[in-house]
């Protein structure tokens, strides 16, 4: 069986999507900008998307980012000071969502390649998550631990441009071969990303 395997380099980032559903959920019916503070966030949130797309049609890169976004959030966090909310309730729970989440939301500004949200990747594990119930398979913790390994591969071959169905043929074809547990390194020339395909 497959072993976890550390990735170097990596960076945390956070997801706006989660952001935009905290304020909305702390938004009041009717609610506009002003009359909610949750209303503000919720349009902060809706403005960075809108940025997001239209650099994306241009294929903005880095600079174009920090120039066109990073302005908006410094006005963001700026504006998230200024509010007090009251104890316990969702417009505190939008606030501390954001603040705790501070570093790793604004991580997507340095890095070209990323989202500003992890959409994509809630997309990919949708299929897992709503067939797991109806495994059999999954009635135990290494069940569970092992089907999680094939997903979290088949969607990296996927993501990695690689039919999974061949990719998958070729680990369960090399696997053997390596003994009851490889190491580490071993395993890491198998991922997706390093294993050539014929």
């Amino acid at each position: 069986m497959l072993s976890m395997i550390n990735v170097d380099d990596v960076t945390r980032f956070g997801c706006w999507a989660h952001v935009r559903r905290k304020w909305r959920e702390a938004m009041p019916r009717g609610a506009t900008k002003e009359t909610s503070k949750a209303a503000i966030g919720f349009d902060y949130c809706n403005k960075l998307f809108a940025m997001e797309k239209e650099l994306n049609k241009i294929h903005g890169g880095r600079e174009d980012r920090l120039r066109l976004m990073k302005p908006i959030l410094d006005a963001y966090w700026s504006w998230l000071d200024t509010i007090d909310p009251e104890s316990g309730s969702k417009l505190e729970t939008a606030v501390n969502y954001s603040k705790n989440q501070n570093q790793y939301l604004n991580a997507f500004l340095i890095h070209k390649e990323a989202d500003i949200s992890n959409n994509l990747a809630e997309n990919c594990i949708r299929p897992f998550v709503i067939g797991r119930k109806n495994w059999l398979f999954c009635d135990t913790v290494k069940g569970a631990d092992s089907s999680a390994i094939v997903y979290s591969l088949v969607e990296s071959a996927k993501a990695n441009g690689i039919n999974p169905y061949d990719y998958m043929l070729r680990v369960l074809t090399f696997m053997p071969l390596m003994g009851k547990t490889p190491p580490n390194e071993q395993l890491d020339k198998l991922m997706p990303w390093k294993l050539p395909m014929i």
